[in-house]
């Protein structure tokens, strides 16, 4: 089965080695889960940047892939916001964790599927 999870990211987090601020996306169940596939909505002007991806298996944050974020200035509604998502397949492990941040502070949403094992 399918879900979806969703974080706000506002605070920009630069660093790539797994401190600043992390937003949880999701701690996995007693069975664990896959993450199928991962994206992002910024609904605001964004500069040329990034959302990193992390999992956390008990010991601290680790990098698990980035997505670039295009330059796009919205005026109006003839520009559509910056969005993009990718396939993933990322096993988390019972009570694993896995987050989201944005390199730069602009108001995005993460989101990603999850596939839980039953």
């Amino acid at each position: 089965m399918l879900k979806s999870h969703t974080a706000k990211l506002a605070t920009a987090n630069a660093n790539l080695d797994g401190t600043g601020e992390i937003k949880d996306l999701i701690v996995a169940g007693p069975k664990g889960g896959r993450v199928v596939r991962r994206g992002y909505c910024a609904k605001v002007t964004t500069t040329l940047g990034w959302v990193s991806f992390y999992v956390d298996k008990g010991d601290g944050w680790e990098l698990d892939g980035l997505m670039p974020v295009d330059a796009r200035t919205l005026s109006g509604t003839t520009v559509p916001p910056s969005a993009a998502s990718e396939p993933c397949c990322t096993d988390l492990q019972p009570f694993w964790k896995y987050g989201a941040a944005m390199g730069k502070a602009e108001a995005t949403i993460a989101s990603i599927e999850v596939e839980h094992h039953a």
